[in-house]
C-alpha cells in the first residue's frame, strides 16, 4: 500500500513539473513572438545588436540603432564613451534638448550639440552655451545669416568667421556696403561678385580686382538672365566655355 502510495505522489509530482514546463515555454515564446511594435526601442536594440562579436561593436551597433530610433535608455547602455557621446549628441539634436548636450563628456561633441540645436531653434542666446569661441561664432554666424542681421556679425572673434558672416548677409540683401566691410580680399570679391550677379550689373563685375571674380560675375549675370552673350566678356578660358554650355 505505500509503495503505491509513493508512486501516487511521485507521478502526481511529475505531471506537475512538466505542467510547468509547458506553461514557462508557452510564455517564452509568446514573448518571442511579441509584435515589434510592442517592444520598447532599447528591447528593439538588444535584440539587434546581441550577436556583436565584442563590447564594441555591440556599442556600435546600439550607437546606430539610436541614430534612427533616438531614445535615451539606448545612449544609457553604451559603455565605449565615445559613442556614448555621439550616441548623446544625436539624441539631444533630435529632440532638441540642451540638457541632454550637458550629459555630453567630450567637449567637441557638446559644442555641436550646443550649435545644432541652437541653429535649428534660431536661438542666439544659446550659443552662449558652448565654451570653444570658434564653434560659437560659427554658431552666430549661422544665426545671424539666417536672420539677416549685420550687427550679430560684428560680434564675433574669429576674423574669418565675421567675414564669413559679412559675405553671407550681404549676399542676401544684395548689399555692396556689407561686402566692403570684409577684411579678406578673396571672400570680400566673391561677396561682391555675387551681389553683381544677383543684380545683374556688369558695372559691378568690373569693378572686381580679382580676375576670376571678375568672370564669375559674369557668368552669374547670364545664368540669371539667361543670356549668353555676358559670357564673352569672360577672360578665363574654362569659365567662359562652363558658361557657354548654357546654350544647351
Amino acid at each position: 500500500m505505500n509503495y503505491f502510495r509513493k508512486l501516487n505522489s511521485t507521478l502526481i509530482l511529475f505531471g506537475f513539473l512538466i505542467l510547468i514546463l509547458l506553461l514557462t515555454s508557452s510564455c517564452r515564446k509568446s514573448e518571442a513572438n511579441q509584435a515589434p511594435e510592442q517592444k520598447t526601442p532599447l528591447q528593439m536594440a538588444m535584440v539587434t545588436c546581441e550577436k556583436s562579436a565584442n563590447q564594441y561593436d555591440f556599442d556600435k551597433c546600439m550607437e546606430n540603432f539610436a541614430a534612427s530610433t533616438p531614445y535615451a535608455p539606448i545612449c544609457d547602455n553604451i559603455q565605449t564613451q565615445a559613442l556614448r557621446d555621439l550616441c548623446l549628441r544625436k539624441l539631444g539634436i533630435a529632440n532638441q534638448d540642451f540638457s541632454v548636450c550637458s550629459a555630453i563628456q567630450n567637449e567637441f561633441q557638446k559644442n555641436e550639440c550646443y550649435r545644432s540645436i541652437a541653429v535649428s531653434k534660431n536661438d542666439i542666446g544659446a550659443c552662449d552655451k558652448i565654451q570653444n569661441s570658434v564653434v560659437r561664432d560659427r554658431c552666430y554666424s549661422t544665426i545671424a545669416i539666417q536672420r539677416r542681421e549685420l550687427a550679430l556679425c560684428d560680434a564675433m572673434q574669429t576674423q574669418e568667421i565675421k567675414d564669413d558672416c559679412y559675405s553671407g548677409v550681404g549676399r542676401l540683401k544684395k548689399d555692396l556696403g556689407i561686402c566692403s566691410q570684409i577684411k579678406g580680399s578673396a571672400p570680400r570679391d566673391k561677396c561682391v561678385a555675387t551681389v553683381g550677379a544677383l543684380k545683374q550689373d556688369a558695372a559691378i563685375c568690373s569693378s572686381i580686382q580679382n580676375q576670376t571674380f571678375v568672370d564669375e560675375c559674369y557668368e552669374g549675370i547670364a545664368i540669371v538672365k539667361k543670356d549668353i552673350s555676358f559670357c564673352g566678356n569672360i577672360k578665363t578660358q574654362e569659365i567662359r566655355e562652363r558658361c557657354a554650355q548654357l546654350r544647351r
